[in-house]
């Protein structure tokens, strides 16, 4: 994955096709799975990590009213944009880890 968590300058292709990598079923949005994929898998981050970021990540808060209906969690390209384009998150991600992003980002 390349490194532009944090980046202003990224491009919407880029993030594009990052979004379009982990929307499976291609629904135009990011299920609650798919951004564990996303967070998990690729970015090295734990249970409580990917719980944190999908709650950051969902700025339209349907999931964090009602934990209950994961049915309710969608992310769409413009939150995760904001998201990928947002300095706190490349700042969060400045960690040592044993995860893809860090070792391609550090290679």
């Amino acid at each position: 994955m390349p490194h532009f968590w944090g980046s202003q300058s990224v491009s919407d292709v880029v993030i594009r096709s990052v979004f379009n990598k982990y929307d499976k079923d291609g629904s135009n949005h990011l299920s609650m799975d798919e951004t564990k994929h996303l967070l998990a898998d690729d970015l090295g981050l734990d249970e409580n990590g990917v719980r944190a970021f999908q709650l950051i990540m969902d700025s339209d808060s349907n999931y964090k009213h009602n934990h209950s209906a994961e049915d309710d969690y969608t992310v769409t390209f413009e939150e995760f944009k904001r998201f990928v384009k947002s300095p706190n998150i490349a700042t969060m991600l400045n960690r040592p880890s044993h995860s893809t992003y860090h070792l391609l980002t550090s290679a």
